[in-house]
C-alpha cells in the first residue's frame, strides 16, 4: 500500500488514475440507465439490442485507429477530447429523457458517438502510463489502475439501481456525463505538466496501422496474448453472460444473479491486490493457465441447470466460483498490460494496446451470438459444458504457445529492446 501512496504523489499519474477511476464509476451506471431508458421509450427488447450494439460495434470497428492516434499525437490530449465527447453525448441523452425529446434514432446516434470515444480512450490510457511513471513503478501503477477500476465498477453497479429507482433513468445518464467531465478536468491537469508529443504527418493513418500489425505479427507473444484474451472473453460472454443468465432465470432469482456478478467483481479486486503485493516478475503463461478458471462458474451453472438446484447453497457455490474466476483472471490482465508496457517501443504502444483490445473485444459479440445458437440447438447443459471445456483447453494450449513460455514482465535488455524497435520500423526502412 505504501507504494501506491508514493505513486499518487506523482501528480500526473494521480490525475490519470483519478480520471479513469471516476469514468469507470459512471460507466458502471450507464448500462442499467440506458437499458431502462430504451425499454421505457419503446418497450422493445430488439430496440435495446440495437442501442447496445450501436455502441459496441463502432467501438470494435474504430479501436485500432484509436491506437494509431495514440501514437501520433499527445495521449493526454486524446484522453481529454474523448472524455469531453463522451460527457457531451451522455449529457444530451440524459436531458432528452428529462425534457421528453428522446427518440430511438437519437439514442442510437449518441451510442455510436460514445462507442467511438471509448475506442480512443482505451488504448490511449494504457499507452500513457509509461510516459508518467518510471519503469520500476510500472507494476504498481498497473495494479493500482486495476484496483481503481474494480472499486469503481463495484460501487457504480451498486449505486446504479438506487439512482435509477429514486431519480429516474435520465439521472443515471446525467451522472455518467458528470463523471466524464470530471475525468476531462483531470486529463487537462496532466497536459499542463506534460511536454507535447511530436506528430508524424508524413505517415498516413493506414500505413501507421499496417506498421503496428506488422510488429504484432513478428512479435508472436503479443498475438498469443490477444488470442488468449479473445478466448477468455468469448467463453465468459457466451458461457456466463448468455447461458448463465438463462440458467439463473430458470433456477435462481435476478437478485441472486446480481450477487454472483458482484462476487466476480470482488474477486477481480482481491486478485489485483494479491498481485500487487508480490514483487516478483509475472509469467504470461501462468496468467493464461490461471485464466482457465473461467470454466469453474460455467461448470457450476451446468450442475445447477442439470439438477435444477436453487436456494442459498447453490447461490453460495456459484458466488465462490465467480469470485475465484475473477481473482485468477486478474493475474493475466495485469501481466499482459505490464509486458506490453515494458517490452514494446513507446512509439508503438498505442497500436499494440489497441490491437490486443481488438482481440479481447471481438470475442464478446461472437460469444454472445454463438451461445444463443448453441444453447437453442443442443440445450443449456451441453452448451455450458462445451463452452467451459473449449475455453479451458484453448487457454491452456496458448500457455504453451510460441514466445509465451518463459516470458515474464521483466524489463528486457537494451539489446532485446533495440531488436524489437528495429522490427517495428523495418517496413519503412525497406521502402526508403
Amino acid at each position: 500500500m505504501s507504494e501506491w501512496i508514493v505513486l499518487l504523489r506523482n501528480r500526473r499519474y494521480a490525475m490519470l488514475w483519478a480520471g479513469r477511476t471516476v469514468s469507470w464509476f459512471g460507466n458502471a451506471i450507464a448500462p442499467l440507465a440506458l437499458g431502462f431508458a430504451v425499454l421505457q421509450l419503446t418497450g422493445s427488447v430488439a430496440d435495446l439490442g440495437l442501442v447496445v450494439s450501436a455502441r459496441s460495434l463502432p467501438n470494435l470497428a474504430t479501436v485500432a485507429f484509436g491506437g494509431v492516434l495514440a501514437d501520433r499525437m499527445s495521449r493526454a490530449t486524446l484522453l481529454l477530447v474523448s472524455a469531453i465527447v463522451a460527457g457531451a453525448s451522455q449529457l444530451v441523452a440524459g436531458l432528452s429523457l428529462y425534457m421528453h425529446f428522446a427518440s430511438l434514432v437519437l439514442l442510437v446516434a449518441l451510442a455510436i458517438t460514445n462507442g467511438i470515444s471509448a475506442a480512443l480512450a482505451g488504448p490511449t490510457s494504457g499507452a500513457l502510463v509509461p510516459d508518467l511513471v518510471p519503469d520500476e513503478q510500472l507494476q504498481d501503477a498497473s495494479v493500482l489502475g486495476r484496483v481503481g477500476m474494480n472499486v469503481a465498477l463495484l460501487g457504480g453497479t451498486g449505486c446504479a439501481g438506487i439512482i435509477v429507482a429514486w431519480f429516474g433513468v435520465g439521472a443515471g445518464l446525467l451522472v455518467d456525463s458528470a463523471t466524464f467531465f470530471i475525468a476531462a478536468a483531470c486529463f487537462a491537469a496532466i497536459l499542463r505538466h506534460l511536454p507535447s508529443k511530436p506528430t508524424s504527418p508524413q505517415e498516413t493513418m493506414f500505413r501507421s496501422l499496417v506498421q503496428g500489425l506488422t510488429y504484432v505479427r513478428n512479435e508472436r507473444w503479443i498475438a498469443s496474448i490477444a488470442a488468449a484474451l479473445f478466448i477468455y472473453q468469448l467463453t465468459f460472454a457466451g458461457g456466463i453472460q448468455v447461458l448463465g443468465i438463462a440458467t439463473a432465470r430458470a433456477n435462481l432469482s435476478p437478485v441472486a444473479w446480481g450477487l454472483a456478478g458482484a462476487a466476480q467483481t470482488g474477486g477481480l479486486l482481491i486478485g489485483a491486490i494479491i498481485v500487487g503485493s508480490s514483487k516478483r516478475h509475472l509469467r504470461i503463461s501462468t496468467g493464461m493457465l490461471t485464466a482457465t478458471s473461467v470454466a469453474l462458474p460455467i461448470a457450476v451453472l451446468a450442475v445447477i441447470e442439470w439438477r435444477s438446484y436453487s436456494g442459498n447453497s447453490a447461490l453460495a457455490i456459484l458466488c465462490v466460483s465467480m469470485a475465484l474466476a475473477g481473482l485468477l483472471f486478474e493475474y493475466l490482465s495485469i501481466a499482459s498490460d505490464l509486458a506490453v508496457q515494458r517490452r514494446v517501443p513507446n512509439d508503438l504502444l498505442g497500436r499494440v494496446f489497441a490491437l490486443t483490445a481488438l482481440g479481447s473485444l471481438s470475442g464478446m459479440p461472437l460469444g454472445e451470438v454463438s451461445a444463443g445458437v448453441l444453447g437453442s440447438a443442443i440445450g443449456l447443459v451441453p452448451a455450458l459444458i462445451a463452452y467451459g471445456a473449449f475455453g479451458a483447453s484453448a487457454l491452456a494450449w496458448f500457455a504453451r504457445g510460441p514466445g509465451v513460455r518463459g516470458l515474464t514482465t521483466a524489463t528486457p535488455t537494451d539489446e532485446d529492446f533495440m531488436r524489437r524497435s528495429m522490427v517495428g520500423n523495418c517496413e519503412s526502412v525497406q521502402r526508403s
